[in-house]
């Protein structure tokens, strides 16, 4: 003999499918235009022509730090005395470029052209510089924007 599942258990099911649908739904619809209607600090920065992109102290002297800006890789590097900002794509190769804290030198891993701090060109099959951006410390925060 089958035995057979009652009517109110499959109703029961069939209104929560029909309640998660409804939020998912809803969520997928309204998150984005809220989203693009209050846009993130982040994103209204970049639209200014400046980037927040850490603190000083969260970049130790020596080291880099990799962010994007329009969506394109910058390579934040903390010197000594300042603090620079460099494209991060090899420019021949497109690869992405490596910060070398030992030897201080911006490295593409596909040709292995090498670059000083300055976004010079030190070797390699590659003859031009990186491109560089303006680098802005305002209270212990680094800011980046195009020349």
């Amino acid at each position: 003999m089958t035995q057979r599942v009652p009517i109110v258990r499959i109703q029961r099911y069939i209104k929560v499918l029909l309640a998660l649908f409804i939020i998912f739904s809803t969520y997928y619809i309204f998150v984005p235009i809220v989203k693009f209607l209050f846009p993130p600090s982040r994103v209204m920065e970049e639209s200014g022509r400046k980037l927040f992109v850490a603190k000083i102290d969260d970049i130790q002297i020596g080291k880099a730090k990799r962010v994007l800006f329009r969506n394109k890789p910058v390579l934040i590097i903390r010197g000594e005395e300042s603090v620079f900002a460099l494209l991060g794509l090899c420019p021949r190769t497109g690869c992405y470029l490596n910060w070398d804290y030992m030897n201080q030198q911006i490295i593409c891993p596909c040709d292995y052209s090498a670059y000083d701090i300055n976004g010079s060109l030190i070797r390699g099959p590659d003859s031009v510089p990186l491109i560089r951006f303006r680098v802005e410390i305002v209270d212990d925060r680094i800011y980046i924007s195009e020349f």
